[in-house]
């Protein structure tokens, strides 16, 4: 099912023994765009809360009745997990630290496996990026870092980033909400994430190999209806009839 991320802000997190917090936010990696982790606040229901980061291997189907997203680990195994700077991209060697104490193998975009096997004095390194079978993965992004964000078109602007609409069955991010107020005509569209060609995050731009016109003529985008099957058979129609 495709879902708004903004929807999903403020969802309650429902640990196997009972509430921890709610949904502040998401980390992806722009390489397969897929969500990463979870930020979940739960300042409101631990006596030290903080904001803790959870794998996608740990969700279960969220509940949209009464906003509830289920995780399947204990309060205590989330509340003593490590301990991450938010309000920052995330480090690789966090990761494999977070990895590690929760027991479970990241699956990368090109469908391998990374079990941490780095020797210690690589992990240690403060670096940028990491290297995987020849591709190489940056820190990890806030979904809310690029909200705002400038969309430019192969031929000139498009508009801004105003959401991005996730697959919660797999955790990819199928779709950019482009804002074209200002830009081409009032309304707000969707851009396939498979269109990205980088993101400048220097100069705060997303750079999509699609034209402005073809942009400004897709489907208009109504966050207030449902994203239901028929509405995104249109889109997948018009995109690849391009």
């Amino acid at each position: 099912m495709l879902k708004s991320i903004k929807y999903l802000f403020g969802y309650r997190i429902l640990a196997e023994d009972g509430v921890i917090g709610k949904v502040d936010g998401f980390y992806f990696e722009d390489v397969a765009w897929t969500i990463r982790y979870l930020v979940v606040d739960t300042s409101d229901w631990f006596i030290h809360g903080r904001k803790v980061l959870i794998s996608p291997a740990f969700f279960g189907e969220p509940d949209w009745q009464s906003e509830t997203f289920p995780v399947l680990l204990t309060k205590e195994k989330i509340e003593n997990s490590p301990r991450a700077d938010v309000e920052k991209p995330i480090p690789r060697q966090y990761q494999i630290g977070l990895d590690r104490y929760y027991g479970w193998r990241a699956q990368w975009p090109a469908g391998d496996y990374f079990e941490s096997s780095l020797s210690p004095a690589k992990e240690s390194e403060q670096m940028d990026e990491i290297e995987i079978n020849g591709i190489r993965y940056p820190h990890l992004r806030s979904a809310k870092e690029v909200f705002g964000y400038y969309i430019q078109a192969s031929d000139d602007g498009a508009g801004r980033l105003d959401d991005l609409i996730v697959d919660n069955g797999n955790w990819i991010i199928r779709y950019l909400v482009a804002d074209t107020s200002g830009e081409l005509i009032d309304k707000m569209v969707l851009v396939p994430s498979s269109s990205v060609r980088e993101i400048n995050w220097s100069a705060e731009k997303v750079l999509v190999n699609l034209s402005r016109d073809l942009i400004k003529d897709s489907p208009a985008y109504d966050p207030s209806v449902p994203f239901d099957k028929e509405y995104e058979n249109q889109l997948n129609d018009y995109y690849t009839g391009r």
